[in-house]
């Protein structure tokens, strides 16, 4: 009906001129207005059901001769073909498992793909160039590892991966965005949150041992501070302060220093960066927030520093 019809979405028989038929540009823009494409259909499927719809009804008497365009009758076969793909699409979408069972049918295609790539290099060089053409035939004419059904399963689940994928990353961005646009809109004169000075140690204690360590590893205190805290309650445990002092390879007594840092049994972030930051932190809620929303993305540099800080540290006891 009338009302039911999206913000700007064409309606078959809104070409101007050319009588009650629709060609695939408007089609594309109507499901794009009920959020179809992309998010459930892509724009190929969607050619596919508007090529097939209007082959069908080609011959028929009633329909229009160009195969370009579609009329009522083909428009209204072309949307069932795409309503029987989608209900199926949104059944996938629903289920939990499809992640898993999308990941693991992705990972055995690339690894079919990869050992083929391997046997074909391998086989190229043990074969005598005059056979390597027939051996190609011959392994062209092997019947393929899927049917049409298990492939659109599968482009199916990737697309669903992607999408998720593609969320999540715009999630992130958003995220970081309102952390940026929180700090930067605040009304001069405001009242900040819990402020850190931050200061450098005197390099001979332990405090300034462990702060050179993190200095030479982190951007900043709060990224070390995501970065030892596993389970990202805000709140190191003795345990987990210790364990993360020992992964970055802190070479000092280990009981008097979790003594003096973690003397109650918890340390939680504010403590820890009046502790160990060298550089000041205005707003310690959002800076936590966005040390732990970059924590993955910084995980290879931290682990390239940390292994080089280690070498680092091997190579000057060596030599004194």
């Amino acid at each position: 009906s009338g009302n039911d019809t999206a913000a700007g979405a064409p309606t078959p028989g809104g070409g101007a001129g050319r009588g009650k038929t629709m060609d695939l540009t408007e089609l594309f823009q109507l499901l794009r207005a009920y959020s179809l494409v992309p998010q459930l259909l892509t724009k190929s499927e969607v050619a596919t059901c508007f090529r097939k719809a209007n082959e069908d009804h080609r011959h028929s008497e009633s329909a229009d001769t160009s195969i370009s365009e579609l009329d009522f009758r083909e428009f209204v076969d072309c949307m069932a073909r795409l309503q029987r793909l989608s209900d199926l699409r949104g059944h996938l979408l629903k289920d939990p498992l499809m992640d898993a069972a999308a990941t693991m049918i992705q990972a055995r295609v690339r690894g079919l793909a990869k050992r083929k790539e391997l046997k074909k290099k391998s086989d190229k060089k043990r074969r005598p160039e005059e056979d390597w053409a027939a051996f190609g035939r011959q392994g062209s004419e092997s019947k393929q590892n899927f049917n049409g059904e298990e492939l659109n399963q599968i482009k199916m689940m990737q697309n669903r991966i992607r999408i998720n994928q593609d969320k999540k990353k715009q999630e992130q961005k958003t995220a970081l965005r309102r952390l940026t646009s929180v700090s930067s809109n605040k009304q001069p004169g405001a009242k900040k949150a819990k402020a850190i000075t931050g200061k450098t140690h005197k390099s001979g204690g332990m405090i300034g041992l462990v702060q050179r360590r993190l200095m030479e590893v982190f951007d900043s205190a709060q990224d070390a501070f995501a970065w030892i805290d596993n389970d990202g309650n805000d709140t190191l445990t003795k345990n987990e302060f210790v364990r993360g002092m020992q992964r970055l390879g802190v070479e000092t007594n280990m009981e008097k220093l979790s003594g003096s840092i973690v003397a109650d049994g918890l340390v939680d972030v504010i403590e820890f960066l009046r502790t160990f930051s060298w550089s000041d932190v205005d707003d310690v809620d959002a800076a936590v927030a966005e040390a732990k929303l970059m924590k993955k993305h910084k995980k290879t540099l931290i682990a390239t520093r940390l292994a080089a800080a280690k070498e680092k540290a091997r190579a000057s006891k060596a030599e004194g």
